[in-house]
């Protein structure tokens, strides 16, 4: 006879929304250097060439090229590891991981989900007043933020 183990269910447990906030803190952080990196390395020296004729039109550029090159690390750097561990190094320095509210990490679509709706200014907000404390992003990718469980 095999001896079947029982499986004990794993307990999320939500994270306090403070501990949210200093991990997506720590993220903006290393997301700002590495793209003023980027920046130094090549952004300047593009705007360099555009802008010495004119010099309001290299501000402008430069603008628009870092915006477009925020998003884009950040959408990069968030899509791999939230669909890889669950966990960005803000959220692994805080011992968070995002999960499916089915209690697996996210896929695909709950990833890019929470990229795109994670730009709406002031987004955040929905995490108050929802009892799982779910920014709108969350709702959206059908996620939820916890303490990383042990056999995650």
């Amino acid at each position: 006879m095999v001896e079947r183990k029982k499986q004990t269910p794993i307990v999320l447990n939500l994270s306090p929304i403070w501990k949210r906030g200093v991990a997506r803190l720590i993220d903006f952080i290393l997301i700002s250097i590495i793209i003023r990196v980027f920046s130094i390395l090549v952004i300047d020296q593009f705007i360099a060439m555009l802008s010495a004729s004119n010099r309001t039109t290299g501000f402008f550029y430069f603008g628009s090229i870092a915006m477009f090159v925020k998003f884009f690390i950040n959408g990069i750097y968030e899509f791999y590891f939230l669909t890889t561990t669950g966990q960005t190094f803000g959220k692994k320095a805080l011992g968070l991981t995002v999960l499916s509210t089915q209690g697996t990490i996210i896929r695909f679509d709950g990833a890019i989900k929470r990229i795109i709706i994670g730009v709406i200014p002031l987004e955040f907000i929905a995490c108050f007043f929802t009892s799982k404390k779910q920014c709108l992003h969350d709702i959206f990718a059908d996620t939820v933020v916890v303490d990383k469980p042990e056999s995650i």
